[in-house]
């Protein structure tokens, strides 16, 4: 059977996000949709917003993290995945088919920190895969402005395992504040959150736990944000 992807990428809107601006940064919205069609009829599909950066001065560099931006929404987001589901229940469950969405959208934002050195990206899934409820997930990434490439918080820390030590330490604090039971069985799996589910912005450290990462998944998904002050020292 053959089978059909049907790619378009929008031309960028004229609205700057915010006066989000750095030593002539600018970030444009821009919009990206896919189809996965088989025989004519559509599978799934695929929306996502997403910033697109622009410098006179360094074209190579914004046009390196404009792509990685792209290539991490198509790779991480489980558009793919969605596909796979839905070709399978188009083939076999044609009735669960008709009656349930498959795809993903995706909204991705942008931030410009340390004087337009780092650009801090967030990004949240919303992944269709014939459930009856969508799968909400957030991820991030951070780059060097002045070249274009990823940046992992374990190359802004100083001594990475006392960071992570630190996050133990507050999510901990969150859970014993938030009131919430559902998260009190959490305290062994906090030790096993990566680095990279963590976002820096103008506030501080903001720390992701995705539904079902430190609780049950009817708890729904966990964001701490913790103070730069509580971080002294263990970021550069």
């Amino acid at each position: 059977m053959k089978k059909t992807i049907v790619l378009l990428l929008c031309a960028m809107c004229a609205g700057v996000i915010g006066a989000a601006l750095a030593e002539d940064i600018g970030i444009l919205q821009a919009e990206k949709h896919a189809t996965y069609e088989v025989g004519g009829t559509t599978l799934a599909a695929l929306h996502a917003t997403l910033p697109q950066l622009a410098k006179a001065d360094a074209e190579e560099a914004m046009a390196r993290v404009n792509a990685a931006i792209r290539t991490y929404v198509l790779t991480e987001g489980g558009y793919d995945d969605a596909c796979e589901y839905a070709l399978a229940d188009y083939l076999y469950a044609p009735e669960k088919f008709a009656q349930t969405d498959y795809g993903l959208k995706a909204a991705v934002q942008a931030e410009i920190l340390d004087g337009g050195a780092l650009l801090a990206v967030r990004y949240d899934f919303v992944f269709y895969a014939g459930g009856p409820h969508p799968w909400d997930t957030v991820a991030a990434q951070h780059f060097d402005l002045s070249t274009g490439m990823p940046v992992t918080l374990e190359a802004l820390a100083p001594d990475p395992a006392a960071l992570r030590e630190r996050v133990e330490e507050e999510t901990l604090r969150w859970i014993e504040g938030s009131g919430f039971e559902a998260f009190g069985d959490a305290r062994e799996l906090v030790g096993e959150w990566p680095l990279k589910n963590a976002l820096l912005t103008g506030e501080g450290l903001l720390v992701f736990y995705n539904e079902g990462e430190i609780g049950p998944v009817s708890a729904g998904a966990a964001e701490i944000l913790i103070p730069y002050d509580r971080l002294t020292g263990l970021l550069r």
